[in-house]
């Protein structure tokens, strides 16, 4: 399905345009934009506002989702929207939870702030439980559902249950106390990440005394130690939406620069949705293919500059032709078959250019995915039982492995991760007028027990970047970052890696082939990186290559 919205003169929205009333046409550059998610959106507003008297980029955007519901845009795609008996505006619950934090998303704040979206301080309050099965001793959780009651295989028990007691629970309330336990990181360790960049998660915990640093507060002290020793990677664990396995080859470096640039801001959510977002980046892409799977990108083999793009919809395959320049604003590991069916359309498989799309296939196979599940419910088992247990946000742990539980008890299509995962379950806030009889609707990302059928609104199924210090140095190839040795990730200058364009930098007579993604910059791979990789694209890639000279406000 296309969207053609019509062509308009680019006007000042986000970077600047000269236009001349009088004199030869533009040039039209045509540009392919494969992905919709916030890189993708990012790269295609840019692109759709820029042009002058010698330029005009005609931009296309492809999307893969099906036609399912009002919005497909990738970024909204998962997103549901709910009756409101006491409104008429129904109830719109972004998936998964866009939310950022002051200190992290600079520039996706400074492009909201330009866009005119509007977002609205939102400082979470946390709970930490662990999840235990019922067969150590535990109270089993009843569950009522149509008039009978069942017992669940396992229970949610809160820390302070366990003998972390009050002052713990004080200082752990808010987003910053959570991270104050980060403090306490042996300065010998922060030292060797500053020097040394290529530790992992698991020297974090090395050497860590919770008395040397808690003494004053003995009881804290006592308490951290089993909160530092056992569980320090649950927020970790949340943050980055993977399980244990993955995060345990995460850098250091990156976790560090998150807990020091994050300390003392605020959480922050779009006040009318990620839709809002959607809406004001996409008002100006004039061709925009919804449910079109992209299939085979293939060379115009009359014409080595250009490429052609195959996809797939409802109606049919459809060939796109003639794109001057591809953007890749998506998944790694979804881009490579792609990257692969354009290599094998060359003519000779041994030319340069070849050789180019090959390396960053190559490049892309270094990065990791780790699966992720965000159910929409009303299951209130998978928080603590006890008012005064619970936040804004409950981030569960396993205290071992859990059981698979009795097939019997659980429906065939429930959908669950393994108890590597942390679980977090938001309690989302109940729009006004909202009727105070209706159930309260939970978010649980990465559900590490079964929700009852009958209690999910909506399951979301997606795809994670977990960086690895193998990711780690093939990002080079994507982005160099020159940074003083006090600057944290995304601090420093940014310019594009060396393979970037496929070749188009040095040779104006081959396509384009630019990617980009959360997991393209530096950093732990969240919405800050679609925004920066995104930009640098536009702006030293696609720009520099067509001559196009402009400036971005944002």
């Amino acid at each position: 399905m296309s969207l053609d919205v019509g062509w308009g003169r680019s006007r000042r929205f986000g970077c600047s345009s000269a236009h001349s009333s009088i004199g030869p046409m533009p040039r039209t550059v045509r540009v392919a934009v494969i992905g919709s998610g916030l890189a993708g959106l990012t790269a295609a507003y840019l692109l759709s506002n820029s042009s002058n008297e010698n330029v005009l980029f005609d931009v296309h955007l492809f999307e893969k989702a099906r036609l399912t519901q009002a919005s497909t845009i990738g970024m909204d795609c998962s997103s549901i929207s709910l009756p409101n008996p006491g409104n008429k505006e129904e109830w719109r619950v972004d998936v998964p939870m866009r939310s950022f934090q002051g200190g992290y998303y600079k520039k996706l704040i400074s492009l909201y702030r330009f866009l005119g979206v509007g977002f609205r301080a939102s400082n979470f309050s946390y709970s930490f439980s662990n999840l235990h099965a019922s067969t150590h001793g535990r109270s089993q959780h009843a569950y009522c559902d149509a008039g009978r009651v069942e017992e669940r295989e396992w229970a949610v028990v809160a820390w302070n249950e366990q003998g972390l007691g009050a002052p713990l629970i004080c200082i752990l309330g808010s987003a910053d106390s959570v991270l104050l336990y980060s403090a306490a990181i042996p300065v010998g360790t922060i030292r060797a990440a500053c020097w040394d960049p290529d530790h992992d998660f698991p020297d974090m915990g090395r050497g860590y005394d919770p008395q040397r640093f808690f003494g004053p507060f003995a009881e804290v002290g006592c308490c951290l130690e089993g909160f530092y020793g056992s569980h320090h990677d649950t927020v970790v664990l949340a943050v980055c939406t993977a399980p244990r396995e993955d995060i345990l080859k995460h850098p250091m470096e990156e976790f560090l620069d998150y807990i020091w640039l994050t300390l003392g801001t605020h959480h922050y959510v779009a006040t009318n949705g990620v839709q809002d977002v959607v809406s004001r980046l996409t008002a100006r892409i004039s061709h925009i293919h919804l449910s079109s799977t992209i299939s085979k990108i293939s060379i115009n083999p009359d014409n080595p500059s250009l490429a052609f793009i195959e996809c797939s919809s409802s109606s049919g395959i459809t060939t796109h032709s003639d794109f001057h320049h591809i953007i890749l604003a998506t998944q790694a590991n979804r881009a490579i078959p792609l990257l692969q069916s354009l290599a094998s359309s060359f003519p000779l498989k041994k030319t340069d250019r070849c050789r180019d799309i090959e390396r960053q296939i190559d490049c892309l196979k270094r990065f990791s995915y780790a699966p992720t599940i965000v159910i929409n419910h009303t299951d209130d088992t998978l928080i603590p039982g006890s008012l005064r247990d619970r936040r804004d946000l409950n981030l569960i742990s396993a205290a071992e492995v859990l059981p698979e539980p009795k097939q019997d008890a659980v429906d065939a299509d429930s959908v669950y991760l393994p108890s590597t995962y942390t679980m977090a379950s938001h309690i989302l806030q109940r729009p006004k007028c909202f009727p105070s009889h209706l159930p309260t609707v939970f978010q649980t990302t990465n559900p590490i027990v079964p929700i009852r059928q009958s209690r999910i609104l909506s399951v979301a199924k997606l795809d994670r970047a977990v960086l690895t210090l193998d990711a780690k140095q093939a990002l080079e190839g994507l982005q160099i970052e020159i940074k003083r040795s006090w600057q944290c990730a995304g601090q420093g200058k940014s310019r594009l890696g060396k393979l970037q364009g496929g070749g188009r930098v040095d040779d104006a007579n081959t396509v384009g082939v630019w990617i980009c993604g959360s997991f393209a910059h530096s950093g732990i791979p969240l919405l800050e990186g679609c925004i920066m990789s995104a930009r640098n694209v536009v702006e030293q890639g696609i720009w520099r290559c067509e001559g196009y000279h402009d400036h971005i406000y944002w």
